[in-house]
């Protein structure tokens, strides 16, 4: 009887995905939820017994958008849902796989660990006297 209930159960969820879902699901805030029900309000408050339903009127904005989306644009969408965290992954990410730390974050985890960093290793310049490309150039002449 409980396994009856269960099927049924399952099978109404499908047919109500199927009625109602034309796409993909996506998950949004509830603060754009709360937008986009006010906007489909100010569409729907009209005499005619039209209605617009939600899924249409948020195809219809990310249709209309989306090519004019700018670097601006995607800058404000990281700054909204990136964490600090996230920043330093990608940094230690790139640091482990270059080798390379850059200044300003050395100098950061310098200062946080209460140390003053030292000054950078200077490389010691190449001398082509007595070197092997200088033996060589002998050779050849």
């Amino acid at each position: 009887m409980e396994e009856m209930k269960e099927k049924n159960k399952i099978k109404n969820q499908v047919e109500k995905n199927e009625v109602t879902d034309d796409g993909k699901l996506i998950r949004i805030s509830t603060e754009a939820d709360e937008a986009l029900t006010g906007l489909l309000k100010r569409v729907n408050n009209t005499e005619d017994m039209l209605k617009v339903t939600k899924w249409s009127m948020a195809s219809y904005i990310i249709e209309k958008f989306c090519p004019s989306f700018t670097a601006d644009d995607i800058k404000a969408v990281y700054m909204r849902t990136v964490t600090e965290l996230d920043l330093f992954r990608g940094a230690y990410k790139r640091a482990m796989e270059t080798g390379v730390i850059p200044d300003n974050l050395r100098d950061l985890l310098f200062a946080n660990a209460g140390l003053t960093p030292g000054p950078k290793k200077v490389k010691k310049i190449r001398h082509t006297v007595g070197s092997n490309a200088t033996i060589n150039e002998l050779g050849k002449s």
